[in-house]
Parts: structure tokens; sequence; C-alpha cells
């Protein structure tokens, strides 16, 4: 059994705040799993499998970008994303 494709994003319930996302690899096929879960399991999850903070807000922002579908030129959904709620949330829980 191994795990690729690991994934860190926010979640919307502020008992769990992140969301891990891996997929598992069983020899009789792969399984994707999603869990919710609280700031220091996220942070154990992101030392075990050696993912980056620049990694993480890429997952953070491709998932709020999805949500909010903003609209304007790559300058100006840059300003909306450094606005957002979702991006101050990150800075705070990883020390950006």
């Amino acid at each position: 059994m191994t795990t690729t494709n690991h994934q860190i994003a926010l979640s919307d319930d502020p008992r769990a705040p992140y969301t891990v996302s891996f997929t598992v690899h069983f020899a009789d096929g792969s399984v994707r799993k999603r869990l919710r879960v609280g700031l220091e399991t996220a942070l154990k999850f992101v030392e075990r499998h050696n993912i980056s903070i620049a990694d993480m807000e890429q997952d953070v922002f491709e998932n709020w970008l999805e949500k909010t579908k903003p609209s304007g030129d790559a300058e100006f959904v840059q300003s909306q994303w450094e606005s957002s709620y979702e991006f101050h949330e990150f800075c705070d829980d990883w020390g950006k």
C-alpha cells in the first residue's frame, strides 16, 4: 500500500478546519480519501508527506478559485485572493 496525490485545503467545519486528501493505492485498486482534521493533525500530515507551504497555498488558492470563480485580470484576481477569508486563515495558521 502506498499513498500519493497529497493535498490540504481549508474546510468549512470550524471544529476540523482542514481537509486532507490523498489516494491510497492497494494491489486491487486505488481509493481517494478525504478527511477533515484539526490544525495539529494537518501539521503532522504536512510534515510526514513533505508538503511545502507553497504547495499548500496553491491547493487552498485553487479551491478558493473553483468556489468563488472570481472575474477580472490576473492582478485583480490576485488582489481578491489576498483579501479573502481563506487566504487570511491560511496565513494565520501557517505563519505565511
